[in-house]
């Protein structure tokens, strides 16, 4: 780098900025090899937020009616504000947590001796 007389400053290139790209392209594609697997990824990131977003959408459902006199009228009442809120969330979150735990089983790893009894998403 170096400056000019009114106080601006020239840059210039190196080839270091390539090298270092270079390095980051390699990285990238040892991460996300190809588009089938980088779509994978973020659609599973993706689903494992809404059903978490969506348990706790149920729960929070759920707890605030429990806090009411409204479940108190009949036990269908019950049910249909209370019992099947916490019912579904819990399942959201089950489902949640399991496509997390499919998602970190299927993050590459760089020992080929170590063999993956999981799904596999597209390589």
């Amino acid at each position: 780098m170096r400056s000019l007389s009114d106080g601006d400053l020239l840059f210039e290139e190196s080839n270091d900025d390539d090298d270092k790209r270079s390095v980051n392209d390699q990285r990238f594609d040892y991460w996300y090899p190809n588009w089938e697997t980088w779509k994978f990824r973020r659609t599973l990131s993706y689903w494992i937020a809404i059903l978490y977003m969506e348990g706790s959408l149920l729960f929070t459902l759920g707890g605030a009616f429990s806090m009411t006199s409204l479940p108190e009228k009949s036990h269908a009442d019950m049910q249909a504000l209370v019992i099947t809120p916490y019912f579904i969330g819990s399942i959201c979150f089950t489902v949640g947590s399991y496509a997390g735990v499919l998602e970190v089983v299927n993050v590459p790893n760089k020992n080929d001796d170590i063999v993956d009894l999981w799904f596999k998403g597209p390589k």
